[in-house]
């Protein structure tokens, strides 16, 4: 298992811009190979450094065709807007809709030092966008209107606090903080399984509720895309195809394991 748990907002670390990677060695590999298993553990399709605690310019993703990962990247061009549910693991169990360029084009390094260019539409531009805000240590809820992002500070406020959100009322008090925040994901999780109803539905808006995230940072099978764009059966084989480029990454970490312990 990987040594990373995923920061949740109100952990300064999120607040924070990331660092140039400056040495791309072996420990930036294994960085990366962790990253990859928390990402599919969570299960998530995208994860920026700063969401594990580790202040570098990086972020991995998998958009179901294979996992990749960019170093010191850089936004040089957008184009056009897309609306869009949107959520993040660093937020769990909300989402709202957001605007941003439908494309843009990325630049930036890979595992071996080499230059890398990524133009990416719709939804893999999204997640590139969303992942870039996190290396400037920028949360989503930043990108919301003034009194969409109040809402939002409350619901999270409440969250945090063991509330339920929007009534305000007081659960069962919880022994500890991280029983309190199972009980909440429970919650979540809960209300994401009567959605599903309504999943793939187009045109449909879940928004400002415990809705299915549209962010490749935040899917779970429980909490599938619902939009115009994208489908339940899509997010379904994105997943699928995640559990065999998953094996992948865990036979290589096995294979520099097996080489170790050979020395």
């Amino acid at each position: 298992m990987a040594g990373y748990d995923i920061r949740i907002i109100g952990d300064p670390v999120l607040r924070q811009k990331a660092r140039p990677v400056t040495d791309i060695d072996g420990a930036l590999v294994r960085l990366v190979d962790d990253m990859f298993e928390v990402m599919y553990e969570a299960p998530g399709i995208g994860l920026a450094a700063p969401q594990v605690g580790v202040q570098k310019q990086l972020f991995v993703w998998d958009v179901g065709t294979g996992p990749l990962v960019i170093v010191n990247p850089e936004l040089v061009e957008s184009d056009g807007e897309w609306l869009f549910e949107e959520g993040c693991l660093s937020v769990p169990g909300l989402s709202w809709e957001i605007m941003r360029p439908k494309t843009i084009h990325v630049v930036g390094r890979d595992l071996g030092g080499n230059e890398i260019s990524v133009e990416a539409d719709e939804l893999e531009s999204r997640l590139l966008q969303h992942e870039l805000d996190h290396l400037a240590g920028i949360l989503l809820i930043e990108r919301l209107d003034d009194d969409t992002r109040n809402a939002a500070l409350k619901t999270i406020r409440d969250m945090q606090m063991g509330l339920t959100p929007d009534t305000g009322q007081a659960g069962p008090a919880a022994p500890t903080v991280s029983a309190a925040f199972a009980a909440v994901l429970f919650l979540a999780v809960a209300i994401g399984v009567l959605l599903e109803l309504r999943i793939g539905i187009p045109g449909n808006s879940l928004k400002n509720s415990f809705a299915a995230p549209q962010h490749m940072a935040v899917y779970s099978p429980l909490h599938a895309p619902g939009s115009t764009y994208f489908c339940a059966a899509q997010y379904q084989s994105i997943i699928n195809n995640q559990l065999i480029n998953k094996s992948s990454i865990n036979a290589r970490k096995g294979e520099r394991g097996n080489v170790a312990n050979a020395k």
